[in-house]
């Protein structure tokens, strides 16, 4: 039997959604009184009638289940739902998770990822597929105020139907059953690191019926955060290559699809074009880089210039006074010899200073900064 944690329950001839644990605090509230009644659809038909179930000593999760023996035989290969499966459920319809990122990523495949913004959230939803007659029901079913890309708002005609995998994945004939039905599917994967803690839940809930539900709602509490701190973010696969847009949306879907494809290959040109202007600019930094450094030689070259100029003058200012003292004064023979042959120790200085000044003037600049010995 397919484990159900949802029902519909008319209070003042209102439907409305209701928990297995809000039921079961209900009929412990009112258990001197004629007991409530809950339905798997929005009809009062006997074999739609629900009943709750507590958790049982093995640890299952509280359900209902049918009262009539003759109730619809749905999705009855539907495993036994853990509290993770139905947090997550919970957390989705309550109405504080308005905006899902929806990411598929496989080896080997290109991503893909759409944003929905949530109109409202349906649990448990119950439909028949119009081929094979099969009855199943739809973990979470999203109403849509719009999507991003905005196409798919009109490819899924507005609806979304989320499957939760903790421990199994949808099946083959299930799925099958969603495209005869034209209904996408975005299969959300509850990774190992995000499941809930399923025996301190179920211990919580044998020790006390009231600690058990405060805890679980925290639980749920804490997975509405988790999710709109992440902006939505969740991991899964999306079922929707079948689907195709009625009557009402096709033409909107055609435009605004064709607007998209437009609008993603004008980005791929404008990022083709973005990355040669970046080409370009790193081959002009490179040569500005170049320049700079040119720049920085010439100014070393300047000044290696300069001092050569005041080394000249130098060693023009000593010749001038060596030749004055050697023409003013009487010196003898080893003194004249010695001071003859300083000056021309420093007359030969000035013919290589002269020769290099006159290399350094002659040169092409780019030669100049290349070369250096200069």
């Amino acid at each position: 039997m397919a484990q159900k944690t949802w029902a519909y329950i008319k209070i003042n001839n209102e439907w409305k959604h209701i928990t297995i644990y809000e039921a079961l605090h209900r009929r412990k509230e009112t258990r001197s009184k004629i007991f409530d009644r809950f339905f798997e659809t929005k009809h009062e038909k006997e074999y739609l009638e629900l009943t709750p179930v507590r958790t049982s000593s093995d640890g299952k999760v509280d359900h209902f289940r049918y009262k009539n023996k003759e109730h619809p035989k749905i999705d009855q290969n539907r495993n036994n739902m853990t509290y993770t499966h139905a947090a997550y459920e919970m957390a989705l319809v309550s109405g504080k998770c308005r905006k899902l990122l929806l990411f598929e990523k496989f080896p080997n495949m290109p991503t893909k990822k759409v944003t929905v913004y949530v109109q409202s959230a349906e649990p448990e939803v119950y439909y028949v597929a119009p081929t094979s007659g099969e009855s199943y029901r739809i973990d979470v079913l999203l109403n849509l105020d719009h999507t991003f890309p905005y196409s798919y708002f009109y490819k899924w005609n507005g609806k979304l139907a989320i499957e939760i995998w903790v421990n199994h994945k949808i099946t083959d004939d299930k799925r099958n059953n969603f495209n005869d039905s034209n209904l996408p599917i975005f299969q959300a994967r509850i990774k190992e690191n995000m499941m809930l803690n399923e025996n301190k839940i179920a211990t919580a809930f044998q020790t006390s019926e009231i600690y058990g539900i405060q805890l679980f709602t925290q639980e749920i509490e804490n997975l509405v955060h988790r999710i709109n701190k992440e902006n939505g973010f969740i991991l899964g696969a999306f079922f929707d290559q079948e689907v195709r847009p009625n009557f009402e949306n096709e033409g909107r879907y055609n435009i605004m699809s064709d607007y998209e494809n437009e609008l993603f290959n004008y980005k791929k040109r404008l990022q083709k074009q973005r990355e040669q202007i970046d080409s370009i600019n790193q081959v002009i930094q490179k040569r500005i880089n170049g320049y700079n450094n040119q720049t920085n030689k010439l100014h070393e070259v300047t000044n290696e210039i300069a001092n050569n100029q005041n080394q000249l003058q130098n060693i023009k200012a000593e010749i001038n006074h060596k030749l004055a003292v050697l023409n003013s004064q009487q010196l003898n023979p080893d003194d004249y010899t010695k001071l003859q042959l300083e000056i021309n120790k420093k007359n030969k200085e000035l013919l290589n200073l002269n020769h290099k000044m006159e290399k350094m003037k002659n040169r092409n600049l780019l030669e100049r900064i290349l070369n250096k010995d200069l």
